[in-house]
């Protein structure tokens, strides 16, 4: 729904030669915004354009879903749509097809929210020219550094969806305390769901990327077309939370508990729990509820002030365990409500996110970053032996040029009595300087490409599924003409420098994700979070143990360095060096070996280059005076951070299990891998540093 509002902006500039933050304009201005999209339609050239770009999250980061429909009415023609933001800093975004006449092509533009930005032109070109008439201003979310958790909603029907964003916002205000004075610094009302029909969703996972929640009634669900549906439980692997709702309260009779089970595949998925964990009654508590300036109501006031509020306060959802239940889903979670929970009541869904879990629904927390801002571990994660740029030594190189080219060159043809010989001298020594210059760049770090690549992979050969999240650093003497290349599947999320943003770039979805001009620059750190979801084929086979050992067979693609099989019964078996296809044994370990074990999950951590420490000012990227007060005064002032986020806390906690003596779950195995199994980085050639890839598996 389109909502026009008035807003008053008040912007605050950083001066680089001012210390501290002082804030030089106030900008006042009435803008149109659209909380959550909006959809039109227009006609030009025998076409007909539908756009819808309605939907939820992204303030934080992911990709925003334009759905466009054009069908042709005329010739054959090529189509390409742009997205562009002239006066904003929003990357590019093109796709080009070719529509046959009386013909309709339905497809996606995603655009990667990075940057500040938060709105742009949607342009449409008809081979090779401009339809002015089908072209109109899109607004997207901009960035919230106070983020609420996103919910999208998918029902044929309009659902109120008020009470979860009263509880969102108010469970926000009061963990991160950001209102002032009445003031607050969050979204609009209704900024953080959005109620669409099915037959408007996309086909690809990564459209769902932004998102937090996704609510969905079980029969809906088992009407949705087979790409929409794997669409949206490829997004719930790689970390996102499922609500399906009236599936009953649960039972071995309950016939719409085996219908999700068979429309999820969970008897397939070896990943998830056998049992459904019930709500917990403890979360089930009564919040201080704030409106959307940023106070707490009084009636919110007088009840937290009478002991016993909870007896008083209305909750619409049964005071039972079985309100909902969960089970984990690959990286992702599955809730199943008995009912529908909506609209509920604020302290119901409070119920609800305390029972996810803020590093879960929170997309900066469960990441550990924010595309759309700087970054204060970029540090950590740079490649080995590629030291800053060599600034002193460039400054030394040109100093002595200005010296000799100038007054010793002159002083020496006058002496001579050849003042002539200048013409030739001059540039004969530009050149000279120019080739040390050249050389002593290409001496340092050549023309290839180093990059440094960790990874987490969990793979569940049940399904055949792999979901796989990998941060990794590039640096190149000289950086590809065409850019970075991803396939379609995988989300990539760039990682910015501390005092450094998005400033431009493009990014082409006619074949692949190409992403061109402006996102790997030569000479220069660059850094990226992915997460891939693919079909994976590959398996490690675990017969039945015998004797003490355990014989395994490795049909994955990689050569293993280390390996630890857990089998039904809990006990713990390990091995090292194993080639691809190779078969061994392996031996039962005690927890004492278990725990020496878990040190190889501390291999390649990310950390600070020597010189560098976590805390203060540094020169490595040669900051400014300014920037260095900036800087340390910013840095780690943030909760956000890629150490505390999905990937690092699961591989936390592997290890913590290990040096505890406790077991992984059963019918599972985690490999250290010898090399890049096979890991998209956008580039085919690179040399790979400090590399480290762990894949957890369940047979």
């Amino acid at each position: 729904m389109m909502m026009l509002t008035q807003r008053i902006s008040v912007r605050i500039f950083r001066s680089h030669y001012t210390f501290g933050l002082i804030p030089i304009l106030v900008i006042l201005s009435q803008t149109l915004a659209w909380s959550a999209g909006a959809e039109y339609e227009r006609r030009a050239n025998d076409l007909k354009l539908n756009v819808d770009y309605r939907w939820a999250g992204t303030s934080a980061g992911g990709y925003y879903p334009i759905r466009i429909r054009i069908q042709n009415r005329g010739p054959d023609c090529a189509i390409t749509a742009r997205f562009h933001s002239p006066h904003s800093r929003m990357p590019v975004a093109n796709r080009s097809l070719t529509i046959e006449q009386n013909e309709t092509a339905s497809f996606t533009l995603p655009i990667p929210m990075v940057g500040e930005g938060n709105y742009g032109n949607l342009d449409f070109y008809q081979n090779g020219r401009k339809v002015d008439d089908l072209s109109n201003t899109v607004t997207l979310p901009d960035y919230n550094n106070s983020e609420l958790p996103s919910l999208l909603v998918i029902s044929s029907t309009r659902v109120n969806c008020d009470p979860f964003d009263s509880a969102a916002r108010s469970m926000a205000v009061q963990a991160t305390s950001t209102s002032m004075h009445g003031h607050s610094f969050y979204a609009s009302p209704g900024d953080s769901y959005q109620t669409l029909t099915p037959s408007v969703l996309p086909e690809n996972w990564i459209d769902f990327s932004g998102l937090d929640l996704v609510a969905i009634d079980l029969k809906d669900l088992a009407t949705l077309p087979e790409q929409k549906k794997s669409a949206l439980l490829r997004w719930t692997q790689t970390g996102g939370t499922i609500i399906v709702f009236n599936v009953g309260a649960g039972g071995s009779e309950n016939t719409n508990e085996e219908q999700l089970a068979r429309l999820l595949q969970l008897n397939q998925h070896r990943s998830t729990s056998e049992n459904w964990e019930p709500a917990n009654l403890h979360l089930r508590k009564v919040i201080q509820i704030v409106d959307a300036n940023g106070n707490v109501s009084p009636a919110a006031k007088h009840e937290n002030s009478n002991k016993n509020a909870a007896s008083t306060v209305e909750f619409l959802w049964p005071n039972s365990t079985k309100t909902f239940r969960h089970k984990k889903y690959m990286l992702g979670n599955v809730f199943a409500f008995a009912e529908d929970p909506f609209p509920g009541t604020t302290h119901d869904w409070a119920w609800f996110l305390n029972s996810v879990g803020s590093a879960q629904h929170l997309w900066r927390a469960r990441h550990g970053i924010s595309p759309r801002q700087n970054d204060d571990e970029f540090l950590q994660f740079l490649v080995p032996n590629i030291k800053r740029v060599p600034v002193y030594s460039f400054l030394t190189l040109i100093t002595l040029f200005a010296i000799i080219i100038g007054p010793v060159n002159y002083f020496y043809f006058w002496r001579r009595k050849q003042l002539f010989m200048l013409v030739v001298s001059i540039p004969l020594f530009a050149f000279i300087t120019s080739l040390l210059l050249f050389g002593y760049s290409v001496i340092s770090h050549g023309f290839g490409t180093k990059s440094r690549v960790r990874s987490f992979t969990v793979l569940d050969q049940g399904s055949q599924t792999a979901i796989t999240m990998t941060r990794f650093s590039l640096y190149s003497g000289m950086a590809p003409g065409d850019g970075l290349s991803f396939s379609t599947d995988t989300a990539v999320y760039p990682i910015w420098p501390p005092t450094q943003q998005f400033e431009s770039g493009t990014v082409d979805w006619t074949e692949k994700q190409n992403l061109q001009s402006g996102w790997f620059r030569s000479r220069s750190h660059t850094q990226f979070c992915t997460t891939n979801s693919a079909d994976m084929r590959s398996r490690l086979n675990v017969d039945e143990p015998s004797s003490g050992s355990l014989p395994v067979e490795n049909g994955l693609e990689w050569h293993i360095k280390h390996l630890i099989v857990t089998d039904n019964d809990g006990n713990n078996y390990s091995g090292n060096n194993i080639p691809a296809g190779a078969s061994t044994k392996l031996e039962l370990i005690d927890d004492e070996t278990l725990r020496q074990m878990a040190n190889n999950l501390d291999e390649n951590r990310p950390e600070f280059p020597d010189g560098v420490s976590g805390r203060g000012p540094n020169t490595w990227f040669d900051f400014g005076a300014s920037q260095r007060r900036y800087y340390a005064m910013t840095h780690n002032q943030t909760a956000t951070a890629h150490s505390n986020g999905l990937m690092e806390r699961t591989l936390n906690s592997h290890r913590q299990a290990m040096l505890t003596g406790q077991n992984l779950p059963p019918h599972s195995y985690l490999a250290i891998l010898e090399s890049n199994p096979s890991v998209e980085i956008g580039v085919k050639n690179t040399q790979e540093v400090a590399s480290f890839h762990v894949l957890v598996g369940y047979y």
